[in-house]
């Protein structure tokens, strides 16, 4: 098995209507600017906002855990975490020269506890470069892998493009 095998992409996992439908509500909702030298995009934490995104939660959380299910499966993933948390769910949004430059998802101490990362594109156009691997952007395709520093990343901007991603979290036992 190749590294970039662990880079599972699900095309056409997500109805087109249930991107239209976030895209939508992204538009029609406040979000904060992030920026660095790293990445500039837009950004909405949908659990900030039960009352407009909780059955999308809901709705994503029942999809990315059938998904995980099977991402185990089909790697033979022998020691895969018996629990595990999810990090809240966020929609970005690039515009034309907006960007997310070369990165790994976990880096420090707060992000340690990510074993999997997770993300839908809401629309097409653009992508993520993983490697020498090119995602394309396709409304409706959930791309799931390793957030370490194996599986350098980066967002490939072509108009607007908006997803959803979250992280699978290591959760430490009740004592």
């Amino acid at each position: 098995m190749q590294l970039l095998d662990y880079v599972k992409v699900y095309t056409s996992a997500i109805p087109s209507k249930e991107c239209d439908n976030l895209v939508a509500k992204f538009d029609d909702s406040l979000t904060e600017s992030h920026y660095s030298t790293t990445y500039r995009f837009k950004q909405i934490n949908l659990n900030h906002h039960p009352n407009i995104f909780g059955q999308d939660v809901m709705y994503f959380l029942n999809i990315f855990n059938k998904l995980v299910d099977d991402y185990r499966k089909t790697l033979d993933i022998k020691y895969f975490p018996k629990t595990y948390g999810l990090e809240e769910f966020r929609i970005k949004k690039y515009s034309a020269d907006d960007y997310f430059k070369e990165h790994v998802d976990v880096c420090d101490g707060q992000t340690c506890k990510r074993f999997l990362s997770i993300f839908v594109y809401l629309n097409n156009g653009g992508g993520t470069k993983f490697l020498d691997k090119v995602v394309k952007s396709k409304k409706g395709t959930v791309v799931i892998f390793p957030p370490l520093w194996l599986f350098p990343h980066q967002g490939i901007v072509s108009g607007e493009k908006y997803f959803l991603s979250t992280y699978f979290h290591y959760v430490l036992p009740s004592l």
